[in-house]
């Protein structure tokens, strides 16, 4: 519904905020990451059924935030078929961003040549 409204995150973080289940930090926590989560999973998704897309880069804001789960990342492409996945530390790997809670990275396609 959030989606489909164009409104804005702040918005998105007050319907969360006003349901009273979690804190205002917590809400805009959940509402970033899961937003973060949406959108890169929706992008594979349809970079998938293009045709046209071979791999997807990680990409960080490229900034003096960056963390260093992240910063590693940065740049490194992936094939989008099969089961590719980064890792972010010995034990964990994730298929597209969020890498953890509040992650700004996002996916860029590789397109067929």
């Amino acid at each position: 519904e959030w989606v489909n409204s164009g409104a804005p995150l702040s918005d998105l973080i007050d319907v969360i905020q006003e349901s009273y289940l979690w804190s205002d930090s917590r809400a805009e926590n959940i509402a970033i990451t899961e937003v973060t989560r949406a959108y890169a999973e929706g992008n594979v998704l349809a970079w998938k059924e293009s045709g046209v897309v071979e791999g997807k880069t990680w990409m960080t804001s490229q900034d003096e935030l960056v963390c260093t789960v992240c910063e590693p990342l940065d740049g490194k492409t992936l094939a989008l078929d099969g089961d590719n996945t980064w890792s972010v530390s010995d034990d964990v790997t994730v298929e597209f961003p969020p890498a953890h809670p509040r992650c700004r990275c996002y996916l860029h396609p590789k397109v067929k040549l």
